[in-house]
């Protein structure tokens, strides 16, 4: 009996022990993303020291979508973009669609119909239903990667061979995407609400910062982890992050997503 009672008194104060070390990991954490005290650059130039990020391996941007604020380390850094093209190639279909060009029961091939196409490559980032949407714009040449790049709102001389031989995209670019998503009125609002719907859990939905909504296009490739998406916070901002041969690169895209919760969270305070 009196064996047990000792080991129980061990176990119990073993968990006290635990439980007081919480609250001071949680704080260490709060610190490390305090905004009161330091600047954005400070507090993402010490993440960026600490996870051994560089320009060579790392980028991103973020958008306060009321003050317009907007952020970068390495904006012109043109990574290898993966499925994260499918975001300007459905905004083409929503533009067709609110023109009346197209409709959502028009065929693009065996199983699949415009609307169909639309919310796989946006929800499950189908590739047969993308690259249908691909071949449904009936574009040569470069002329599909131009009508994408329009809604970047970079000029022609700015995007580098990468972006057309390659698919590649910069944080400038993506953020300017996102901006005409977030800005362009109900004719997105469908795609908006597939990218709330995809990979719940994971990528910026990795810990889904908080109680906050997020609508994001993530793209992933032997590699490159990366996502782009709109985070709507009291005031909702706009974020990309793209990584190339990071360890833990898709957990990365949270912690990311989370430090700029932070951030916008701290803004929104500091104005009332």
């Amino acid at each position: 009996m009196m064996r047990r009672a000792k080991r129980l008194l061990a176990l119990l104060l073993c968990l006290a022990a635990l439980c007081s070390l919480l609250p001071a990991a949680c704080a260490e954490q709060e610190d490390e993303w305090d905004f009161s005290s330091r600047t954005l650059d400070e507090v993402i130039g010490q993440f960026v020291s600490e996870h051994r990020l560089s320009e060579d391996n790392f980028a991103m941007g973020f958008y306060d979508t009321v003050s317009g604020e907007e952020w970068y380390y390495n904006p012109d850094g043109w990574f290898v973009a993966a499925s994260m093209y499918k975001l300007p190639l459905n905004m083409i279909y929503a533009d067709a669609l609110a023109d009346g060009e197209t409709t959502e029961k028009t065929p693009l091939g065996g199983r699949w119909s415009v609307g169909s196409a639309m919310r796989a490559s946006m929800v499950k980032s189908d590739n047969e239903a993308s690259q249908l949407l691909l071949g449904g714009l009936g574009l040569k040449g470069n002329a599909c990667r131009e009508r994408m790049a329009a809604y970047s709102g970079l000029d022609a001389d700015e995007l580098p061979n990468a972006y057309y031989n390659r698919n590649h995209m910069s944080p400038r670019f993506m953020i300017g995407t996102l901006r005409a998503l977030y800005e362009g009125g109900e004719k997105y609002d469908v795609l908006i609400d597939y990218m709330k719907q995809a990979q719940p859990g994971r990528y910026f939905r990795s810990g889904e910062a908080g109680a906050y909504e997020i609508a994001h296009k993530y793209g992933a490739i032997a590699g490159f982890r990366n996502d782009c998406g709109i985070v709507y916070t009291p005031r909702p901002f706009l974020l990309v992050v793209f990584t190339q041969n990071v360890s833990g690169g898709e957990k990365l895209l949270g912690e990311v997503c989370r430090m700029m919760t932070a951030y916008s969270l701290s803004r929104a305070a500091e104005e009332g």
